[in-house]
């Protein structure tokens, strides 16, 4: 589901850093999947910290590496 939102927003559109993207009107976006929020709102201060680290760090949507973050694997 968040692939193809993202897909069809990126149509004529463009990445942003920070997992952010811009559509082919010039509106910027941020799809992430629903379990980054999870992962954010179940997390301890430092597990929150590294997965918003680890999602600033994006340009495309890397789903496992917030996962990784959480953890403290990556």
């Amino acid at each position: 589901m968040v692939a193809s939102l993202r897909a069809g927003l990126l149509d004529g559109g463009a990445p942003v850093q920070g997992g952010w993207l811009r559509d082919r009107y010039g509106m910027s976006w941020k799809v992430f999947p629903a379990v980054i929020g999870t992962l954010i709102d179940t997390a301890d201060a430092a597990q929150a910290d590294r997965v918003v680290q680890a999602i600033q760090g994006m340009v495309k949507n890397d789903q496992p590496a917030p996962e990784r973050a959480f953890t403290g694997a990556g």
